[in-house]
């Protein structure tokens, strides 16, 4: 209320919880611990099944993210299936950042495309020191590689832009991100799947200190949402936006 800052994505998500929860349709009550390497079918049936997960909201917005550990010193992997309703994409860093590094003032950075920041996201990591994980194999914490991979895309997603981070010192990155009307991501079997965008969320400022707009497409038109105004727009206009949470529709047959 007032002047407070509040974060669009975590209303987004709070909203869609709430939606899910007074319609929740699932007959068992309770969550299942998932099994040891299960199998994406078994994932999705435990979602659906036992973790209170059935309803409109689920079967439109829920995908299914894949976590693969490996074990540095004996090879063992574990997988792991988690639910996810929007992805929180982390945008790479380049060679030209700003020169203002306290709070107040965005870092800013080259243009990087929608699929940089799905491929940092992707991407192999190594987990040592403090996040070493614990190895069943080996019966201790070793040295281990981690990739997230998304074997079940849902109809409608939802992609947030990471450009807020940090916890004692907070910054904010105004990174320009390029992204497209017509989007295609590839599923873990390979299999490409197009999707097109209807919505942007997009926040102007700082930390301390910002405005957000929406862009919304309706009948094949774009529109500018500011506060009481609403505007059309083209899309040369909405492009070169700074997103923040992107909305795409899936559009092909599967």
């Amino acid at each position: 209320s007032g002047y407070n800052q509040h974060d669009a994505q975590e209303f987004m998500r709070f909203l869609l919880n709430e939606l899910h929860e007074e319609i929740n349709k699932a007959d068992v009550k309770g969550r299942k611990s998932p099994g040891d390497n299960e199998s994406l079918q078994e994932a999705c049936d435990r979602y659906l099944t036992w973790e209170d997960s059935k309803s409109l909201i689920s079967e439109l917005f829920s995908g299914m993210l894949r976590s693969e550990v490996c074990c540095s010193v004996c090879e063992h992997r574990s997988v792991v299936f988690d639910p996810f309703m929007d992805l929180a994409l982390p945008i790479p860093k380049s060679k030209s950042t700003s020169s203002r590094s306290d709070s107040y003032y965005p870092t800013s950075y080259d243009t990087v495309k929608l699929d940089a920041c799905m491929q940092v996201f992707t991407k192999e990591e190594t987990l040592d020191e403090e996040e070493r994980p614990y190895c069943n194999k080996c019966n201790d914490v070793t040295k281990s590689t981690k990739q997230l991979s998304i074997p079940k895309l849902p109809e409608f997603l939802v992609i947030q832009l990471k450009r807020f981070s940090g916890y004692s010192v907070r910054s904010k990155l105004s990174t320009p991100v390029e992204f497209e009307e017509r989007w295609e991501i590839c599923d873990n079997s390979g299999k490409t799947h197009a999707y097109s965008l209807y919505g942007i969320a997009c926040h102007s400022g700082g930390i301390y200190g910002g405005h957000y707009t929406a862009y919304c497409k309706y009948n094949k038109q774009w529109r500018c949402f500011n506060d009481s105004y609403a505007v059309a727009k083209n899309w040369d206009n909405v492009k070169c936006q700074e997103a923040y949470i992107l909305f795409y529709e899936k559009i092909d047959n599967d």
